[in-house]
C-alpha cells in the first residue's frame, strides 16, 4: 500500500529525515509515494551532524554492520578528500579517481560504480567530468544556458539489467539551477532507501551543492530532491531499533516545532 503524493521542507536534514520517518510508521504500508523533499537555506549543513537523530541513526547503523552516514554522504560528494585537496578542484579529481580501483576492491558493493565517480567520469575514461564540464561553462561567460548545469549517473549501456535487485544506481540525475547568486540543486531518485540510506544521501548532496556553489561563485540557496518510491526496507516497523529510532525523531519534531528549528 503507498501513501501518495507527499511535499516534505526543512531547514535540516534531521527534520526532514523525521518527518519521512514518522510519516511511513504512522500510516499504513512501507512507502511514500512519490515525494518531493524541499531543504531550505541549509548553509551551514556541518552543525548539524551530531544532532539526537544523526547520532541515534549512527548508533542503529554501528549495531547492524551498516555505512554511517557520512560512509553514504562520501558516495556523492568526498568531503575528507577535497579537504585533504586543500579544496584544489582538479587535485582532488585526480586524487578521487586514483583512489576508486581501491575502493571498488575494498566494497564489492561499488564494483558497479559510485555516485562521484559518474558525476566526474562517467564512462571511466577519464574524459567526462560532468562537474568540471558544469563548472567551466558557467564561469567563462554570462548567461550561459540553464539547460547545461545537469549531471547524469544513471547510464543504460551499464545499468539496464534483469537483475532482481541492484544497489547502485538510485540516484539517476543531478541538477543545479542559479537564481541571482544562489544555486539550488535538485535531484532525482528513481527509489530510495529510507533506513539505511536516505539521511546520508541528503548529506551527500547538500555537501555536493557546496562545492558547485564555491566553485560557480553562488552561495548554495536549497537543495531539492525528487524520489520516485521512499521506501522502508528490509526492517520491520517492528524492530526494536525502529520503534526507538521513532522515540528519536518524535522527540526531535517537538522540540524543533516549539524551538522554530
Amino acid at each position: 500500500m503507498l501513501i501518495m503524493e507527499y511535499l516534505i521542507k526543512g531547514a535540516t536534514i534531521s527534520g526532514v529525515w523525521s518527518q519521512m520517518f514518522n510519516m511511513v510508521m504512522n500510516n499504513p504500508g512501507k512507502e511514500l509515494s512519490p515525494l518531493l523533499i524541499m531543504l531550505q537555506n541549509v548553509n551551514p549543513v556541518e552543525s548539524e551532524v551530531g544532532d539526537i537523530v544523526s547520532t541515534k541513526l549512527n548508533e542503529v547503523y554501528l549495531k547492524r554492520k551498516l555505512n554511517n552516514i557520512n560512509t553514504v554522504a562520501n558516495t556523492i560528494f568526498p568531503l575528507s578528500l577535497h579537504r585533504l585537496a586543500r579544496f584544489d578542484r582538479e587535485r582532488f579529481f585526480s586524487n578521487y579517481l586514483n583512489l576508486v580501483p581501491r575502493m571498488k576492491a575494498i566494497d564489492t558493493r561499488n564494483r558497479n560504480g559510485l555516485y562521484f565517480e559518474r558525476l566526474i567520469d562517467f564512462d571511466g575514461t577519464r574524459n567526462i567530468n560532468q562537474l568540471k564540464f558544469i563548472i567551466n561553462e558557467f564561469t567563462a561567460r554570462t548567461g550561459v544556458r540553464r539547460s547545461l548545469l545537469q549531471a547524469s549517473i544513471f547510464d543504460p549501456k551499464r545499468d539496464h539489467t534483469r537483475q532482481a535487485q541492484v544497489s547502485f544506481p538510485c540516484l539517476q540525475h543531478v541538477s543545479f539551477i542559479n537564481q541571482g547568486s544562489k544555486l539550488y540543486v535538485n535531484a532525482f531518485y528513481a527509489t530510495q532507501q529510507l533506513f539505511d540510506k536516505a539521511y546520508g544521501n541528503l548529506l551527500g548532496l547538500v555537501r555536493l551543492g557546496n562545492f558547485m556553489s564555491r566553485e560557480m561563485n553562488l552561495t548554495l540557496g536549497g537543495v531539492n530532491c525528487y524520489v520516485g518510491v521512499e521506501k522502508l526496507e528490509r526492517i520491520t516497523k517492528s524492530d526494536v531499533d525502529i520503534t526507538s529510532l521513532l522515540k528519536t525523531t518524535t522527540q526531535y519534531l517537538e522540540y524543533a516545532e516549539n524551538n522554530d528549528v
